[in-house]
């Protein structure tokens, strides 16, 4: 959650997700403040990105040991 708020490039919701993050309940919060944001899409693009990268090091890591 972190790391797609500093990807926003719209300083005010990048502010305000960072804020959110602060509150009680953040992963609560987050998830309303992206679903009723403009950024609903470009979180889920960046979510699968993410998974894309986490699975191509462990395929890297898994052909190094085998």
């Amino acid at each position: 959650m972190q790391s797609f708020a500093e990807s926003i490039s719209e300083d005010q919701f990048k502010i305000d997700l960072e804020r959110t993050l602060q509150r009680k309940k953040p992963f609560q919060n987050f998830k309303y403040a992206v679903e009723t944001s403009r950024y609903r899409q470009v979180r889920f693009d960046f979510k699968q990105s993410e998974l894309e990268k986490i699975i191509i090091n462990q395929l890297e890591s898994e052909a190094f040991k085998g």
